[in-house]
């Protein structure tokens, strides 16, 4: 019977190659998909909701953890640049984040 070193659990929240990309680079471009339920009935609703969706979790990010990239207009999302383990688990920890995973590049329906 073999022993092996047990490995940590991984985060359901977490897409894969993020923490190796960060161990390797100290960084990590990442996409973070946020929870939302919320129903908007017109466009500016919607972009309101989104907004604050991403301050609240945006809020929670020191800029030398986090840097950011791109924000959504009309996605619950945000991109950018996570430059600590501390950003990447505050970002996990957040029960707004969704998910966060490797960013592919694209703009998509950045706010300018």
């Amino acid at each position: 019977m073999a022993c092996r070193a047990l490995s940590p659990v991984s985060d359901p929240k977490l897409g894969p190659g993020i923490r190796e990309a960060l161990a390797g680079s100290g960084a990590a471009d990442v996409i973070v998909a946020l929870v939302s339920d919320t129903v908007a009935r017109d466009p500016a609703s919607a972009r309101a909701a989104v907004a604050s969706l991403q301050d609240a979790v945006l809020a929670t990010l020191d800029s030398t953890d986090f840097r950011l990239r791109q924000r959504y207009a009309a996605v619950p999302a945000f991109a950018g640049t996570v430059r600590s383990v501390r950003a990447l688990d505050r970002l996990l920890a957040h029960p707004l984040v969704r998910r966060v995973d490797l960013d592919p590049g694209g703009g998509g329906s950045a706010v300018p």
